[in-house]
């Protein structure tokens, strides 16, 4: 007999382990997403849902008529989709997929800070002195390259700092 349970319940679908692997069933206990991942995450509210296998991560969008591949197993981490797009983890870099799972960022950073609330992310590359810089992630554009010692928010202002290095 196989060890089955109902993990969380969505409106349309349920989240379910089955023998120890994770996956989607309709209302019906039809399976959406067969449970034979390592792990499977919520289905966020544009339809998507993260997948773990061999571990790595991709993700699938739940459609009327079936699943649409987004993005394939290639992900060392891959979170939550928000405001468009999620953070991803590849080679070691961090870096944006968009609802079509295109990277927007080829070179990636080696660190997301932080993402805010408006679509902007304070980010990180270490180099020599492991500076901060600024990206509009909705518009794939890097707002302030990474060269600040500093990057903080107060209210809804950026505050950067920019230390002198003398060699």
């Amino acid at each position: 007999m196989a060890d089955f349970a109902i993990i969380k319940e969505f409106e349309n679908y349920n989240k379910v382990k089955v023998n120890g692997k994770w996956g989607y069933y309709d209302k019906e206990n039809n399976p959406v997403i067969f449970p034979n991942f390592e792990y499977v995450g919520d289905i966020q509210p544009e339809g998507y849902v993260t997948l773990k296998q061999n571990g790595r991560w991709g993700c699938v969008k739940v459609a009327k008529y079936g699943l649409l591949e987004v993005c394939a197993m290639e992900y060392e981490y891959i979170g939550s989709f928000k405001n468009g797009f999620a953070k991803v983890t590849v080679d070691g870099k961090d870096d944006f997929i968009d609802l079509n799972g295109d990277v927007i960022f080829e070179e990636g950073f080696d660190e997301v800070v932080k993402v805010l609330p408006n679509g902007y992310a304070i980010v990180r590359n270490y180099g020599l002195y492991g500076l901060y810089g600024l990206v509009n992630v909705k518009e794939g554009k890097q707002v302030l390259p990474c060269c600040y010692s500093k990057i903080t928010l107060r209210g809804d202002k950026v505050i950067v700092q920019k230390e002198v290095v003398l060699a």
